[in-house]
């Protein structure tokens, strides 16, 4: 059975309700809390269904797992399962989302006590990414010391992830970095990162994952005032979204082919962009995306009319 399947993870969900009808913590502890761990990886994996509800099946069944896996008798297990419930916690929907950063932060340290590069240099590996995520987007503590924390992670990651042995998630952590460095203000280091990576995907059929990584070059050209070189990542980006039909996707390099032709003076192309970014927001209930692409139809607006009156 192919666990990404989600006719799969449903069945694999029922059949381990139905162990532990037999397999109970007083009986069978470390049978039960080896299909509590299981039943945790199966509703994580879940599509169908709600995907709050699904995180948070999959949390408790994680906590219900270690009340046996203790890091003292079974110490893999024990890590495997923080390092689950780690990236659990960073996909949360429910609760407050600062306290589950945290808690992914905490269960991620938790497990490298016991992954070791030397020792389990795949999962020390796999870890150091998840850290790196849940740094990636804490809202707790000093803003430039997370992100300086969440690239050490991730570099440690790239110590195991190379491109020879593990492409696609070398590819992955190099995207990371690169979004962050480019954040830090460190533009060419970050765009050498996203180039590397969409050398990868290039090769590959994750549309998706390239369009993301074209249209952060294409962000990044922008803020380097390379600006034919951004229209052209931000142009090449937006077929990708179309082919694939993501809406999302389509409106955010909309707008953001809109804020570039405010600023080399194309207010009318801008203004098309814009609405229709904005049309694909209202449709996908974006609210956010609508009041930003409303923000610059209004910042337009006030130009043409400054300059009716000059």
């Amino acid at each position: 059975c192919d666990w990404s399947s989600d006719v799969c993870s449903s069945d694999l969900i029922a059949a381990f309700q139905q162990a532990l009808l037999v397999r109970t913590q007083t009986d069978f502890p470390m049978e039960w809390a080896a299909t509590q761990n299981n039943l945790g990886i199966a509703y994580s994996d879940r599509i169908r269904g709600d995907k709050a509800q699904n995180i948070e099946a999959a949390i408790a069944a994680y906590q219900q797992a270690l009340l046996v896996l203790t890091q003292t008798d079974f110490p893999m297990d024990w890590a495997a399962t923080q390092n689950n419930l780690g990236n659990a916690y960073i996909d949360r929907i429910r609760g407050d989302k600062a306290q589950n950063l945290e808690s992914a932060i905490a269960a991620c340290k938790q497990a490298l006590l016991v992954y070791t590069q030397i020792e389990f240099p795949r999962d020390w590996a796999a870890t150091q990414k998840n850290l790196g995520n849940a740094y990636s987007n804490r809202i707790r503590g000093d803003k430039a010391q997370n992100l300086e924390a969440a690239i050490a992670a991730f570099q440690q990651a790239l110590l195991v992830y190379t491109r020879e042995t593990f492409p696609e998630e070398w590819a992955e952590v190099r995207h990371n970095i690169g979004k962050l460095l480019v954040h830090q203000g460190k533009w060419y280091d970050g765009l050498d990162h996203l180039e590397q990576a969409l050398a990868f995907y290039r090769e590959t059929e994750d549309f998706e994952f390239r369009a993301d990584i074209i249209y952060q070059i294409a962000r990044t050209h922008h803020l380097m005032s390379n600006l034919d070189k951004a229209r052209i990542h931000y142009r090449d980006a937006l077929r990708i979204y179309q082919h694939i039909n993501n809406p999302g996707g389509i409106a955010t390099c909309k707008t953001a082919l809109g804020r570039l032709m405010i600023s080399i003076g194309y207010i009318d192309d801008a203004l098309q962009e814009l609405n229709q970014a904005r049309e694909i927001y209202d449709k996908i209930n974006h609210k956010q995306g609508t009041d930003n692409t409303q923000e610059l139809v209004q910042f337009i607006n006030n130009i043409r009319k400054n300059n009716q009156y000059e």
